[in-house]
């Protein structure tokens, strides 16, 4: 499928599929002999994860490792360790946010 099919599919600007290929986060798009850039239903899946993580902030670095452990899933543990910590702690975090957002909306409505 060509760049726009692909952004539809996961999610994921054109503009910023260019940009995880040039940082190396998604394998060079093959090239057709039109010189379009051509993905495959794994670069899809890929581009969904880079969206996803990045949509919940995860940094660049630790979304980097994870790309290097689906290249050779046998040479990562630790990197997915690190990915499913950080994921936990982003969860912990939002939990205690909306408990906090909780208390102030409660706050507010008790001093109208």
């Amino acid at each position: 499928m060509r760049i726009g099919e692909a952004s539809t599919a996961s999610g994921v600007p054109e503009r910023m599929i260019r940009h995880y290929e040039k940082l190396g986060l998604l394998p060079p798009a093959t090239r057709t002999g039109g010189n379009y850039r051509e993905y495959a239903d794994d670069d899809v899946r890929r581009l969904r994860l880079i969206g996803r993580a990045r949509e919940l902030g995860i940094a660049m670095e630790t979304i980097a490792d994870v790309m290097r452990v689906w290249d050779r899933p046998a040479s990562g543990a630790a990197e997915l360790q690190t990915f499913g910590k950080a994921l936990a702690e982003r969860s912990s975090a939002a939990a205690e946010l909306t408990a906090e957002i909780g208390q102030l909306l409660d706050h507010s409505r008790k001093r109208t």
